[in-house]
């Protein structure tokens, strides 16, 4: 959360939907981050409600250590758990993970960001965290379920770093 605050002074009550995504993601590609955009805009126009933000997500599994999608039993997104703070029978209940790509209404999100609060477990400011604030308000949110599982690989430990280094050999 804390990247975002430091653009807010720049972004704050204009109109827009900007992408966040972590700096350790890379390989998200431009038509990912297009197609993002395209679903955010598309859903503007055709529905009357407008989401307040596109998320993506995407099945890795367990060894990567991202937070979980918890849903009802619709597939609604109810909230994102980071999995530090993930119960272990969410973590086995719920496969879809959230890589932290998103597309937000700006205006929601800089009225939303302060409400934020340090996470008691980590001391982090989660940006996760918006997700089930915009549930708890009523709001719409999108999934999309990324399809090409590589681009959602990040750079978090020896281990990640060593699988971004085959998948660039074989790009490359």
């Amino acid at each position: 959360g804390h990247g975002v605050a430091v653009v807010k002074k720049i972004l704050a009550g204009r109109p827009g939907a900007p992408l966040t995504t972590y700096g350790d993601m890379p390989f998200w590609t431009a038509a990912t981050y297009k197609k993002l955009v395209q679903i955010f805009q598309r859903t503007l126009s055709v529905q009357k409600e407008k989401p307040v933000l596109v998320l993506a997500s995407v099945r890795l599994g367990p060894e990567y250590l991202y937070g979980r999608l918890i849903k009802d039993k619709q597939g609604r997104i109810l909230e994102s758990v980071e999995v530090k703070n993930a119960t272990p029978a969410q973590l086995k209940k719920f496969p879809d993970q959230n890589p932290c790509l998103y597309c937000f209404d700006n205006q929601w999100l800089f009225k939303n960001l302060p409400k934020v609060k340090k996470n008691p477990v980590s001391g982090e400011y989660y940006l996760t965290d918006l997700v089930g604030l915009a549930v708890r308000q009523g709001k719409k949110i999108v999934e999309f379920k990324v399809r090409d599982r590589q681009q959602a690989i990040g750079v978090n430990s020896r281990q990640e770093l060593e699988v971004a280094e085959k998948i660039l050999n074989k790009v490359l």
